[in-house]
């Protein structure tokens, strides 16, 4: 039995970057990426304000005039009902100040591997960004299902329709709000 165990290969180990930055970090980022400008500056504040995957945020700045948004004071919910294989985003939550520099943006949207090189040179993969925004949620005291309903993961929050969570998630994100507005860029 041992020399039969010890015949079979090895059992992968989980692959899974378990990386959370900083705000520290973050803050470096976003002084890094001020100094480049726009459209890399919004696809940061994006980032920052939704905790949306990279892109998300492109696909949003190209599209933000044609999706549906409610106005929530100081804050939007955008209704993006995107979904590419098992990745999905229904809502993305921004604040004013973003959703306004989205609207008010008339210049090109560089290529995916253009901002993913941007960031890596200010120092963070865009990647990161998704799993300090969720870090951030749980150190404000956001419910992990909510969480996952905030970030997409459907699968995740249970039996409950994804439109039952919007007035939790309306909830939340006032709550999360004052936190990511140190973040932005303005």
């Amino acid at each position: 039995m041992f020399k039969l165990r010890k015949a079979m290969p090895k059992k992968p180990k989980s692959r899974e970057d378990s990386y959370v930055p900083p705000d520290s970090l973050i803050l470096h980022v976003k002084d890094k990426i001020a100094k480049r400008g726009p459209p890399i500056t919004l696809i940061y504040n994006v980032l920052v304000s939704s905790g949306c995957r990279g892109t998300e945020a492109l696909y949003i700045i190209r599209n933000i005039r044609r999706l549906r948004t409610v106005d929530l004071g100081e804050y939007v919910r955008v209704h993006v009902d995107l979904q590419r294989g098992t990745k999905n985003e229904f809502v993305m939550y921004l604040s004013k100040e973003v959703y306004l520099q989205l609207l008010n943006y008339k210049g090109k949207i560089p290529h995916r591997d253009t901002v993913e090189t941007a960031f890596k040179e200010a120092g963070l993969a865009i990647k990161y960004f998704r799993k300090w925004w969720r870090q951030l949620c749980k150190r404000i005291g956001i419910d992990s299902e909510d969480i996952e309903a905030f970030q997409g993961r459907v699968s995740s929050i249970g039996g409950r329709r994804y439109t039952d969570w919007i007035p939790i998630l309306d909830e939340d994100y006032r709550r999360i709000l004052p936190t990511i507005k140190t973040f932005l860029i303005a």
